[in-house]
C-alpha cells in the first residue's frame, strides 16, 4: 500500500500553468528523487506536499488521508537552523514545537546526536559549525521528528565527500526503518545509489518516470559553452 500518493497534481498561477497532470507513489522503504532544470516545478509540488500551497487539482495522500501534514518532515536545500542556538538547543527546540514529552525528547535527540556523529558538537553554537556540520544538524532536525515521509531538497547540496557519504548512509538507515524518501536532487550518483525510482520534469510535465538506471540519456546531457572556440579545441 503507498503511503505516499501524488495523483493528477495541476497548478496554475494566474493564467499560466505550472505543474500538469503530476502522479506518483512511493511505499515504505521506497525513495523517489525529482530531477529537472530550475523553473520545473520541483519546488511548487514539494510545497503542496507540506502544506504550504494549495492544491490546485489533484490529491496528494499520507497515509491515506489529504491534507495529512502530521507525519512528513523536510529539509531544505539552505540549512534550517538556529545560528545562536547550541546544536542540542536546536533539536530541542524542533520537539518542543511537535509537543514531544520531555523524556521522549531527551532520547530522541541522543540518538540523533549519535547518528549525524554531532555528539562532541552538541554544545557549539550552531553559527560555528563547518558547511557540512551545518548539514547534518538541518538533517538531524528532520530525523529527531521520527516521521515515515520524508521530503528532502538538495541534502547533499554543496557539502564535502565525507559529509555527502554520510548523508547518504543516514537516507539508507531511514529506509530500513521504512521511511518513504522524495528528494530533488542534481547529483545522478546520488540518485542511483539511493533511489528506487524517479521522475523527470520539465516545464511543469512528468517526461520521464521509471527506475534511476533505465532513464535515457537524453534527459541527463549538459551544455558546455565557451568564450574562445579556438582555444576550447586544445582540450
Amino acid at each position: 500500500m503507498a503511503i505516499l500518493d501524488v495523483q493528477h497534481i495541476e497548478k496554475h498561477f494566474g493564467g499560466t500553468q505550472v505543474l500538469r497532470d503530476i502522479s506518483f507513489s512511493l511505499e515504505e522503504g521506497q525513495a523517489l528523487s525529482i530531477i529537472g532544470s530550475s523553473g520545473s516545478g520541483k519546488t511548487t509540488l514539494m510545497q503542496q506536499m507540506l502544506g504550504v500551497l494549495k492544491i490546485g487539482e489533484g490529491s496528494i495522500r499520507i497515509d491515506g488521508a489529504e491534507n495529512n501534514t502530521q507525519n512528513i518532515a523536510y529539509i531544505p536545500q539552505t540549512p534550517a537552523i538556529y545560528p545562536v542556538l547550541t546544536v542540542r538547543e536546536s533539536l530541542l527546540a524542533t520537539t518542543k514545537y511537535l509537543g514531544v514529552p520531555k523524556k521522549e525528547a531527551a532520547e530522541r535527540i541522543d540518538r540523533v546526536l549519535e547518528k549525524t556523529g554531532l555528539s562532541r558538537n552538541a554544545r557549539q553554537p550552531a553559527y560555528t559549525l563547518s558547511g557540512g556540520q551545518r548539514k547534518l544538524l538541518s538533517f538531524g532536525c528532520m530525523l529527531v521528528q521520527e516521521a515515515k515521509n520524508l521530503v528532502m531538497d538538495e541534502v547533499t547540496s554543496m557539502v564535502d565527500v565525507v559529509a555527502k557519504e554520510h548523508i547518504w548512509q543516514l537516507i539508507l538507515d531511514e529506509q530500513k526503518r521504512g521511511c518513504a524518501i522524495l528528494l530533488s536532487s542534481h547529483d545522478i550518483s546520488e540518485v542511483k545509489k539511493l533511489c528506487t525510482k524517479l521522475v523527470v520534469l520539465q516545464k511543469g510535465s512528468v517526461i520521464f518516470s521509471g527506475s534511476p538506471h533505465e532513464v535515457r540519456n537524453e534527459y541527463c546531457r549538459c551544455t558546455i559553452q565557451v568564450d574562445n572556440a579556438i582555444q576550447a579545441r586544445r582540450f
